[in-house]
């Protein structure tokens, strides 16, 4: 009989293996918890155990999963209680429970029968483990927005990382029968706050509009944006009206979104999504008219945060454009800009003097004054490049200090004074 200073101490368990290494201690067999793509979580302490399926379990860190087994934990789920799935020939015996909390699957207990079949006391203790194993993996391993489909928990386990070794990425779509993309991007998906704030759209509208108006498109709720998996097609003109119809539907449905660079690897959907990210927080900060973010069009953006956490980016300027910088300053001209629009013209005057809305030989005087003061050959590649590099050095400053002082004004709105 169990009493209740031990379930006591299965409701204090620190994590999912403490809690497999108390409960075997009240079960006549042991136990293994996985997650929903039935990789193991954790399993009980089998010193002397030498069953073959048991030790490939163990080994593998996965449960081979068949048509069979997969429907007996779907009546688990339907039922809330642990089934036995009843062996074939001289194998043995395992008794089943899905993981839920609110009716949404979570993850699975498997209790292989090798000493006897649970009793009906044992039964009621296993659905006991299977709620604390749901508060445990809600509360240390983040499943609070976990997705209740299986096909898209794997998404969130690839996309996270969890799950990285390739082989085991297609065993697992396979056996889920998601049929993949050849090529795909990653894309991340959030309300445009400004367009939407008066009427804004439940994420599940907005995720299930995306799959209907973009055709093989795999979308899920993710937190507070929606990530969609989209395929790739090889002919440009295909890919290209996918986009149109993807510009649509993000200005009807005041969305923004970024997207990742095009990948084949299951093992590279966390760095895609990384990208999508990165793309859509950039677009957002650098204030883009565009409300689809390209990674490749970011992505030096990306590298410039990822070495500003090690060093002063700024340093990596060409002295040119600080001389500029300082020079605007002391006597108020225009040159900085004057350069920047020049260099991203591909040093046309004809586009340059119309973008800065001054006649050719204005725009002539000034780049002959510039090369006066910095003395530069912009015909050289290496001088271009560094060049450029430098004002997406200013962008990318000048647009996180905005950043961060927009935060700082609404976390504390009387500095606006100060």
């Amino acid at each position: 009989m169990i009493n209740s200073s031990q379930l006591h101490q299965l409701f204090q368990s620190d994590n999912l293996t403490d809690l497999a290494q108390k409960a075997r201690k009240l079960l006549s067999n042991p136990l293994i918890i996985t997650d929903l793509n039935h990789r193991v979580l954790a399993m009980s302490d089998e010193p002397d155990l030498a069953d073959q399926k048991w030790l490939h379990i163990k080994e593998s860190g996965i449960i081979d999963i068949t048509p069979n087994i997969a429907n007996i934990y779907h009546r688990s789920q339907l039922l809330q209680k642990p089934l036995v799935n009843k062996a074939l020939s001289d194998s043995t015996d395992v008794m089943r429970m899905a993981v839920t909390h609110k009716e949404q699957l979570i993850g699975y207990l498997e209790i292989p029968c090798f000493n006897c079949i649970p009793s009906q006391e044992e039964q009621d203790l296993i659905i006991f483990i299977a709620d604390i194993a749901c508060l445990i993996m809600k509360r240390n391993l983040g499943y609070f927005n976990a997705p209740s489909d299986a096909i898209f928990f794997l998404i969130s386990d690839l996309i996270e990382g969890r799950i990285s070794d390739e082989r085991t990425c297609r065993a697992r779509c396979d056996s889920l029968k998601w049929s993949i993309p050849e090529h795909y991007r990653v894309m991340t998906l959030s309300p445009n706050n400004a367009a939407s704030a008066d009427k804004p759209i439940p994420l599940k509208i907005l995720k299930n509009n995306l799959t209907k108006a973009i055709p093989n498109t795999t979308a899920f709720i993710y937190g507070d944006s929606i990530k969609a998996i989209i395929s790739v097609n090889e002919d440009s003109a295909l890919d290209g009206r996918l986009f149109a119809d993807l510009m649509d539907f993000l200005k009807s449905s005041l969305l923004e979104a970024g997207i990742s660079k095009s990948a084949s690897l299951l093992s590279d959907m966390k760095s895609c999504n990384l990208a999508s990210e990165k793309a859509l927080y950039f677009g957002q900060l650098l204030k883009s008219d565009e409300l689809l973010f390209f990674y490749d069009k970011y992505a030096v953006y990306h590298m410039l945060e990822c070495c500003d956490t090690a060093a002063d980016v700024m340093q990596f300027c060409h002295s040119a454009v600080i001389k500029l910088a300082e020079y605007d300053r002391t006597h108020q001209t225009d040159y900085l800009v004057t350069l920047r629009t020049f260099l991203y013209t591909g040093q046309n005057i004809a586009d340059s003097a119309a973008l800065l809305y001054i006649h050719r030989n204005t725009l002539t005087n000034r780049l002959q004054k510039i090369d006066d003061l910095i003395h530069v050959e912009l015909q050289d590649s290496e001088s271009f490049f560094h060049l450029m590099l430098s004002f997406h050095i200013l962008e990318y400053i000048g647009s996180s200090r905005i950043f961060d002082y927009d935060n700082r004004i609404a976390a504390n709105p009387q500095l606006k004074h100060q």
